[in-house]
C-alpha cells in the first residue's frame, strides 16, 4: 500500500467510458468483488471495504493496493563448468509447496558430461502436480515425468551436459513436495572395432554393469560390406537399461534396434552399410549382468 494522505485506497479498478468497471489490466471486474449495492454512481474509482469493493472518487494522489504474483519459485540455474553434483527441491521443502507454480530448474554440468538425477522423496498431489524432465535447456526433448507419490521410475539421465526440470502445481491441493540429487558424469570412453568380425560386451560383463552408463561402440567393416550383429547373451532392467543400434557412424543415424530385458538372446540386427553405432544406457536402479554379442561383415 502506498504512503499518501488519508484517502480511500484505490485497488486498481476504474469506470470506463461505457460505465463498466475494469481492472488496470483491462479485464472486467467481476460482480462477486463488490459489496452489497455497489458500485454506486458516487465515484469512478474503486476502493476496498470490509465487506467488499465500493465505488469512490478518483484523486490525483491516492493510496493504492497492488496485487503482484509473489516470487514463490526457488528455480534458476544450478551447476556450472566446475560443479559435478548438487541438490534441488520444491519450494518450501520439506514443508508444503505452493499452489499455481510453474518453476524451471536448469542444471548445467561440465562440457564433457551428462546429467543424472534421482528424486527422493517425491510426495505431490496425484496427477495434477507434476515434474517433467527434459534433455538440454528447452522443453523440446522430454526424458520423463513424475506425477504421483512412489513413482515407478525416479532416476533419469540426459544425453547432454544440460537438463531442465519443470515443476507445475494446480490451485487445489499441496503436499511436502520433493528433493532431487543430481550428478554430472563423464561420458565413458568409446569403444571402436573394425575388420570383418568381433565381439563386444557391456561394462563388467558377466558381472553386473554400473549405474548411469552411457557407453558408445563404433563398428566399421570393409567397403561394400554390411554388418550383422548377433546377440549371444542379454539381461538388463526391462525398458530402463537398453542397447540402441544405429545404422551409421553416429547416434544421429537411423535407429534400427532398441534391445532391453531378458528375452533378447539370439536376436540379429543388420546394417545397410559398413558402419554401425551402438549406445548402452543404464539408469540408477536394478543392475544385471548385461550382454555379449558377436558381429561379422559380409
Amino acid at each position: 500500500m502506498t504512503n499518501s494522505q488519508r484517502l480511500p485506497p484505490w485497488v486498481g479498478a476504474s469506470r470506463d467510458s461505457s460505465g463498466a468497471f475494469k481492472w488496470s489490466s483491462g479485464m472486467s471486474v467481476s460482480s462477486i468483488f463488490w459489496a452489497q449495492n455497489e458500485p454506486t454512481i458516487y465515484g469512478d474509482c474503486a476502493t476496498l471495504r470490509s465487506n467488499g469493493m465500493a465505488a469512490c472518487p478518483c484523486y490525483n494522489l491516492q493510496p493504492a493496493l497492488c496485487k503482484l504474483k509473489p516470487q514463490l519459485c526457488n528455480d534458476g540455474t544450478f551447476g556450472g563448468p566446475n560443479l559435478v553434483f548438487g541438490t534441488i527441491n520444491s519450494p518450501g521443502y520439506p514443508d508444503q509447496y505452493y499452489n499455481n507454480l510453474d518453476c524451471y530448474y536448469q542444471i548445467v554440468g561440465p562440457a564433457d558430461s551428462y546429467i543424472t538425477i534421482n528424486f527422493d522423496p517425491f510426495i505431490v498431489e496425484n496427477y495434477y502436480d507434476f515434474v517433467e524432465i527434459y534433455d538440454g535447456n528447452t522443453t523440446l526433448k522430454l526424458i520423463g515425468d513424475l506425477d504421483a507419490p512412489e513413482p515407478p521410475k525416479a532416476s533419469f539421465e540426459s544425453m547432454s551436459n544440460q537438463m531442465l526440470v519443470y515443476f507445475h502445481t494446480d490451485g487445489v491441493e499441496t503436499d511436502k513436495g520433493w528433493q532431487a540429487q543430481w550428478t554430472a558424469k563423464k561420458f565413458s570412453t568409446s569403444i571402436t572395432q573394425s575388420g570383418t568380425s568381433g565381439a563386444l560386451t557391456s561394462t563388467n560383463y558377466p558381472n553386473d554393469y554400473d549405474i548411469f552408463i552411457q557407453q558408445l561402440y563404433y563398428i566399421t567393416s570393409p567397403e561394400n560390406t554390411v554388418i550383422t550383429v548377433t546377440v549371444g547373451d542379454f539381461s538388463t532392467e526391462t525398458d530402463y537399461d537398453y542397447l540402441e543400434i544405429f545404422d551409421g557412424d553416429d547416434v544421429d543415424a537411423t535407429r534400427i534396434a532398441k534391445l532391453s530385458g531378458h528375452n533378447v538372446a539370439g536376436a540379429t540386427v543388420n546394417s545397410t552399410g559398413n558402419r554401425l553405432t551402438m549406445r548402452f544406457i543404464t539408469d540408477g536402479t536394478n543392475q544385471y549382468p548385461g550382454w555379449h554379442l558377436l558381429w561379422s561383415a559380409s
